[in-house]
């Protein structure tokens, strides 16, 4: 009997270890990940996301065009599941569910011609791949491997090795730990199926062996000496209620030392407290107290001389900032407000707030 328990516990560990299946092809050492550990309801999610507004803009209109028509019915995309953005050394990667392979190839062959692109088809180990020029020095690449769409951004010098792990070829030597996303997914009470990280040091580390010439000596140690006191930056979904179309997302720049955490503490403005009413369907709101921009400055060049040598901070605030520092001086905040998800027919509140009003 005992024997069958253990049976029982060890198929149940291999089930949990199983929950999060994108997670076997992201390197244990990703810079960035943005994802979840449970299936994402891409359609549904379409109700609060519109592809069709966002005007990024890239050197090939062939990119363009493919981010806003993400959300078209006939793309093979699949409804929900385990869409996921990860990097391989220098890449970055985004892994999208399919629902029908041969309609998203479709999709893309669509795409070149309403753009009159035409990529360039190569081969790796059996893997046909679509590269498709980006900006100057990157490209855009373009595959699939039945149950998912590969897309791959990566400079255009980038390590071939990179394509090998990035189209699943070769699985990583270690992958990224699925308890570190359970304790960050807890510690900020992210929905499991949207948040992520960026580990601000490991990105630099990235480039800065691919490129050494990326920067000098003294700003290599200028960056290390940051990206301690700042370490990483999580994002992600607190709520999500896709029937009414809305999403509470948390943005939040990590820090440990207890110095700059109580110097940006004291630079806290004011947001009006209708900015936090549920029946705002868009809330936005910066707030900080102008009138202590100048001595948090000075005390942040304190903390960062006694942590160590920082050689590309100027001892005071430029006469340019300091005169917009004086010209806001009061300044607590600004807000808006919106109690309708179409931004045109919506009443809204923009609140500016001051010590002094009048």
């Amino acid at each position: 009997m005992k024997k069958i328990y253990l049976l029982l516990l060890f198929i149940f560990c291999i089930n949990l270890s199983a929950e999060a299946p994108n997670l076997n092809y992201i390197p244990a050492d990703t810079a960035l990940f943005s994802g979840g550990l449970e299936p994402f309801p891409w359609k549904n999610s379409l109700k609060i996301l519109n592809f069709k507004d966002f005007e990024l803009t890239y050197d090939t209109p062939f990119v363009h065009v493919f981010n806003k028509r993400l959300e078209e019915e006939q793309t093979g995309i699949a409804d929900t599941g385990y869409f996921t953005q990860y990097n391989v050394g220098t890449s970055l990667v985004y892994r999208i569910p399919l629902q029908n392979e041969t309609l998203f190839h479709q999709f893309v062959q669509e795409l070149e011609k309403q753009t009159e692109t035409t990529g360039r088809v190569k081969s790796l180990e059996g893997v046909s791949y679509t590269i498709y020029p980006l900006f100057d020095e990157f490209e855009f690449i373009v595959t699939s491997d039945k149950e998912n769409a590969i897309l791959v951004f990566r400079p255009k010098d980038a390590a071939p090795e990179e394509l090998k792990i990035a189209f699943g070829i070769e699985k990583p030597v270690k992958s990224l730990d699925q308890q570190y996303l359970e304790a960050l997914a807890k510690e900020y009470h992210f929905d499991k199926r949207a948040f992520g990280f960026i580990d601000h040091a490991k990105l630099f580390q990235k480039f800065n062996r691919a490129y050494p010439d990326l920067a000098t000596q003294a700003e290599r140690e200028d960056f290390s000496l940051l990206f301690n006191l700042i370490p990483r930056t999580v994002f992600g979904a607190t709520k999500l209620d896709f029937d009414k179309g809305l999403s509470d997302t948390i943005i939040c720049l990590e820090m440990k030392d207890q110095r700059l955490i109580k110097l940006l503490a004291g630079l806290q403005g004011n947001l009006p407290q209708h900015l936090f009413d549920s029946s705002a369907k868009i809330a936005i709101g910066f707030g900080i107290d102008s009138d202590q921009i100048v001595p948090a400055y000075k005390k942040l060049k304190q903390i960062i001389e006694e942590t160590g040598p920082f050689s590309e901070m100027p001892p005071e605030l430029s006469p340019e900032v300091l005169q917009i520092v004086n010209m806001i001086s009061g300044f607590q905040g600004i807000s808006l407000a919106a109690f309708d998800a179409d931004p045109q027919n919506s009443d809204m509140i923009v609140t500016i707030s001051t010590e002094n009003p009048s």
